[in-house]
Order: C-alpha cells, then structure tokens, then sequence
C-alpha cells in the first residue's frame, strides 16, 4: 500500500520544504519509488529540485482548478515531482466555495498512487484548504518542529490538534501521525535543549530520535536547486537525512 505523508507545520521557516525535499531524495536512493507534490503556492519545492516550469507547462495549479491529472515530472531514479507556482494563491477563495473543497488532491492522486510506494506532501505555513487538502489525501502526517524557536512548538500543537478534532473527525479518520521531527538543532545551545525537553514532554514518543542539526551544506544545496545527496553525499546534513530517513521506514511499518 502507498504511503502518503504531509508534511506540515503552521509556521513557516521550520525546514518542511527542507525535509521533503530530503527525505523524498533519500527514500528514492533506498530504492523507494517516491512522487514528491508542491503543494504551496510559493514553489520552494519545484525551486529545490531546480525545476523549472516552462511557459504553458502545467503545475498543480491545474488539478487543483479543472482536475487536469497531476503534471508528473522524473527529476531523478525513483523520484518524481508535481510542481507548483504562484498561480495556486490566486484559486485559494474559489476552491473554499466547492463543495468537495478538502477531496481535490485526493481525486487527482488516486489514479497514479499505486505507482509510488511513498508520495510526500510539502504543505504550506498554514492550515487552510491547502493543507486540508492534504490530509484528507494522506495515510501520515509529520510535523516538523524548529529547535531554536518556540513559536515553532506552537505550530506542533495547533497541527495535532486540528488533526483530531478536525481532520480525523470529519475528513480523514484513519490519519497516523508519523512524528514530529526537530529541525535546526543544536546541542550547544540551551534554546534548542530547552524546546526539545518541551517537545518530549508534550510529546512523548512521536519525536524523532534523530534530529536535524543547522548545518551550513543545507542552505547551499537548496541554493542551487540540489538535494543534500546530489550536493553533498558526504556531509553531516546528508547523514542526518539518510538516518532520519531510515527511522522514518522503520517507523511507518510498525504503525
């Protein structure tokens, strides 16, 4: 069975675009067939992956406004991407109106699913019918939690909470929480000990033991619209991924 899993939080700058981006590139090198969807206007995603849509291509743009099929796009062995553009923001109010608002992403991954074994979902900063979209598509949802800030623990607990009292009741009710992975960590500093402690606390047992430290190799891979394993396979950042990555199948099976 597909796996599919949204990656969110309601904060931006946490490292969601980041870990899709890494996790999918990881998956598809442990022989995993992975489709990774952008599903946030701004395209961060297609920009990582050094995608660049031409004039008249198709993004998820069109599904998501006439249920055009997913534009599917091979960008390395095993790994896929649906990319997105700023054209998305401007369909955001229309979408609220219809009366299948949350099902759109749904419909359109449902004929090409069983072709992946993991289909990964960057969702934007927020928690609206984007996002919604996503987790009604979803087997999984992983929320990603910034070490040096703790508004960024807030976004945890508004995600899990719109889960299962929204999402779960009305939507999606056999959505899994995969786990909350820590982004931008550093074990020198007391924040970052400090808000992992919280998120362990509050948490306890959906955290990640493998943490994803601020590393400098990352900023240049998304720079120049690499993953971390085509920049740098040697790196602590691809380490990190690559262990992250491993957890995240062993997880998933035992869910």
């Amino acid at each position: 069975m597909t796996k599919i899993i949204s990656i969110l939080n309601h904060k931006g700058g946490v490292g969601k675009t980041t870990t899709a981006i890494n996790l999918g590139a990881s998956l598809a090198r442990q022989e995993k067939k992975t489709l990774v969807i952008d599903n946030d206007a701004q395209a961060n995603m297609t920009k990582g992956f050094g995608f660049v849509v031409e004039q008249g291509q198709s993004t998820i743009f069109e599904s998501y406004k006439s249920g055009s099929p997913l534009p599917i796009h091979e960008v390395g062995k095993n790994l896929w991407i649906v990319p997105s553009s700023r054209k998305l923001e401007t369909i955001q109010n229309t979408i609220a109106d219809d009366y299948n608002k949350n099902h759109k992403l749904l419909e359109a991954i449902e004929p090409v699913q069983e072709q992946f074994d993991y289909i990964l979902i960057d969702c934007p900063p927020s928690l609206a019918i984007y996002t919604a979209n996503a987790l009604t598509a979803s087997t999984h949802y992983l929320v990603i939690a910034q070490s040096g800030s703790d508004y960024s623990n807030d976004g945890v607990d508004q995600v899990i909470d719109m889960v299962d009292n929204q999402v779960k009741k009305y939507v999606n009710k056999n959505l899994k929480c995969l786990g909350i992975l820590v982004t931008y960590y550093d074990s020198q500093t007391n924040i970052s000990e400090a808000i992992l402690d919280d998120l362990l606390e509050a948490h306890n047992g959906l955290v990640f033991n493998r943490k994803i430290r601020q590393l400098t190799k990352l900023k240049e891979a998304s720079y120049l619209g690499q993953d971390i394993f085509t920049y740098s396979p040697a790196s602590e950042a691809a380490k990190d991924y690559r262990a992250f990555s491993i957890e995240v199948l062993d997880r998933i099976e035992k869910l």
